[in-house]
């Protein structure tokens, strides 16, 4: 409960120990000092850590993600198994290969019929077949300018 000097009282007055107007109830108060105590414990509250993958230690390293992830998406953008186009991309990248020209995924996946993914590829092509049909069907409908 907060403890208020009682009304009309001088410094070194009566304490009373009711609840101030308008205060919430006990268990969903905060004292200062309970933030200031969160604050230096080293665990962060759960809501701080949703994103923590996107934060990969150093100010450098986020470009090179950045990289990482756009090999990755136009790998799964062309249906290529993603770790075994990114494991050979990366040996020739070691290796200082100069035929980088074959490791474009389309040419990449021209080459390696078994790595390209066909699951749920017939599923795929109905939905974007169905897709079109949708949105040539709202076209007509819509009044041209």
């Amino acid at each position: 409960m907060l403890l208020h000097a009682a009304s009309g009282s001088r410094q070194g007055g009566v304490v009373r120990s009711e609840p101030m107007a308008g205060a919430p109830p006990l268990h969903r108060r905060r004292s200062v000092v309970d933030r200031q105590q969160r604050q230096r414990t080293d665990a962060p509250p759960p809501g701080d850590r949703r994103k923590n993958w996107l934060f990969l230690g150093s100010e450098q390293a986020g470009p090179r993600a950045d990289v990482l992830f756009t090999v990755l998406a136009g790998a799964k953008r062309r249906r290529i198994e993603p770790w075994t186009y990114l494991r050979e991309l990366l040996l020739r990248l070691h290796d200082d290969d100069p035929r980088l020209d074959d490791m474009l995924p389309d040419k990449w996946a021209a080459n390696h019929p078994e790595a390209v993914l066909t699951y749920r590829l017939e599923e795929s092509r109905r939905k974007a077949v169905a897709r079109s049909t949708r949105r040539r069907h709202a076209r007509a409908a819509s009044p041209t300018c």
